[in-house]
């Protein structure tokens, strides 16, 4: 586990710079966030369902805490003032609590990335995640931990698509993520 811990640890070190060089001047972000069960037209089970509630209880004023406007009039459309780094941030809440999400940064980059620049990168996540989602469950602390890089690294993409939930592994992080958390919320007797 520690060994998988510190490849995390290097892993974000590349992450970040290849992403401080995308956004080193990106300050805002725009981001469309749709809860997944209405898109899907079903929800989760009670007990899974409630704790997604009360992620999203939490989710709003973290999201405001990291500068962000959320219109009411626009209740899907997020305005993010913040580094990358926020907005990771954002992204792995949300994802969290169950939405899918398009986030573009409002600002040009000043300079591009070539694919091959970030491909070791994105190679050393997907061997990292495929390693962890072979412990069933995921452990929390290395779910959550996977889940921030899951963050970055589809924000490597310049553009986040609801695709991307999907792609980085984040709908099985996060799925045993909420079994963790449903678990530990129930009462004595009823895990």
């Amino acid at each position: 586990m520690n060994k998988l811990f510190k490849e995390a640890d290097t892993l974000e070190k590349l992450l970040h710079y290849h992403l401080a060089r995308i956004y080193q001047r990106n300050n805002a972000w725009a981001i469309t966030a749709w809860e997944i069960e209405r898109l899907a037209g079903e929800t989760l089970e009670p007990p899974y369902m409630e704790t997604v509630r009360q992620l999203r209880s939490s989710l709003y004023a973290y999201i405001s805490s990291l500068g962000a406007e959320w219109p009411a009039e626009e209740e899907n459309n997020i305005v993010l003032n913040g580094t990358y780094i926020e907005a990771a941030k954002a992204l792995k809440a949300l994802w969290l609590s169950l939405h899918l999400v398009y986030m573009n940064p409002l600002e040009p980059r000043l300079e591009q990335v070539e694919p091959w620049e970030t491909y070791e990168a994105l190679n050393r996540y997907t061997r990292l995640a495929a390693r962890a989602l072979r412990l069933k469950p995921i452990p929390f602390k290395l779910a959550d931990r996977l889940l921030g890089l899951a963050a970055l690294a589809a924000m490597l993409a310049g553009i986040v698509y609801p695709e991307h939930f999907e792609e980085t592994g984040a709908v099985t992080i996060t799925a045993d993520m909420l079994w963790a958390l449903t678990r530990a919320r129930a009462p004595p007797g009823r895990s």
